[in-house]
């Protein structure tokens, strides 16, 4: 009796884990390697910025000289073409002084520089984000989904679902959004008619209402939760609640702020993602070193929570 597979069995099984192992690679690889995700078929060149001497560069930072000043833009994408290679990146902000100019808080699409130092070519391009085809949303607040680790937040809710993101502006992965990082409640009030219609809002401000009284506060939310209704009709609004702090005075105000927020858009049709609730089990895991700022496992959290329920 043969108890060995036959030979197409075998061929068989090693073509079905060969169409395992592709498929399971064709859905990692867009995460591990994210410049996968733009659409370098249909890059077009904006405009040359001229001749550089690169000083300093690092896996977030490019100084660099040029003879005359070079205004550049983070909501764009920038090459660096030298004599050892093309390297594509973007950006948070720049700092310029006479002809040197330090570009911060750098995401490189593509290879790094090799501690590269010397002459270069700054090349402003355009070059879209390859997005999903399911539903389409829009995160709008204040520098909470915009600095620091926030540029993960929609990075995550991109892996985790095929979302189409919709906004005027572009953070440093490229999603569109329509974070300002001054937004206040009353600023927002004005902002919802520019933002685009979309399935899904994501609202996450608060932080820089300091000044106001529970009133205003609770006025505003009303104002900026029944506008996104009336005038964008969508599927889903999630409201966002600042995060306790090891600071004290704003501790007390993010409680005050958070009992504010529920009772006002209580009646509302709204989905409260409570960040006390959800980051209470690693409070330290979930915020920065400062206390008060989220880390990049607090956004993972925030983005699972809000993925699971649009799914």
């Amino acid at each position: 009796m043969n108890f060995f597979p036959s030979n197409k069995i075998l061929l068989l099984s090693l073509l079905l884990v060969t169409a395992w192992f592709g498929i399971n690679f064709a859905i990692k690889a867009k995460t591990q390697f994210f410049q996968l995700n733009y659409d370098w078929d249909n890059e077009i060149e904006i405009a040359s910025k001229g001749v550089v001497e690169v000083d300093s560069v690092s896996f977030n930072y490019l100084r660099f000289f040029s003879e005359s000043k070079i205004n550049t833009s983070p909501q764009n994408t920038y090459k660096l073409i030298t004599k050892e290679g093309v390297y594509y990146f973007r950006y948070d902000y720049a700092l310029m002084k006479n002809a040197t100019t330090q570009i911060k808080g750098v995401e490189w699409v593509t290879d790094i520089p090799d501690t590269y130092t010397g002459e270069g070519e700054i090349t402003e391009v355009k070059l879209s984000l390859v997005q999903g085809e399911g539903e389409s949303i829009v995160t709008i607040g204040d520098y909470r989904l915009r600095q620091g680790e926030a540029k993960y937040f929609r990075r995550f809710l991109g892996e985790m679902l095929p979302l189409v993101f919709k906004g005027r502006f572009h953070d440093v992965f490229n999603y569109p959004h329509e974070a300002i990082d001054a937004n206040t409640s009353k600023t927002l009030t004005s902002q919802i008619k520019e933002i685009p219609i979309a399935n899904n809002y994501v609202l996450f401000f608060g932080s820089n209402d300091t000044l106001m009284t529970s009133e205003e506060i609770s006025e505003n939310a009303i104002r900026i939760i029944e506008n996104i209704h009336k005038k964008k009709e969508p599927k889903r609004v999630f409201v966002i609640l600042l995060p306790r702090s090891t600071n004290i005075e704003y501790n007390n105000f993010t409680s005050k702020y958070n009992r504010v927020i529920v009772e006002a858009i209580g009646s509302l049709e709204v989905e409260v993602i409570n960040t006390e609730t959800l980051f209470s089990k690693n409070i330290k895991k979930y915020l920065r070193e400062d206390g008060e700022s989220i880390s990049k496992d607090g956004y993972y959290k925030l983005a699972s929570e809000i993925a699971n329920k649009i799914k």
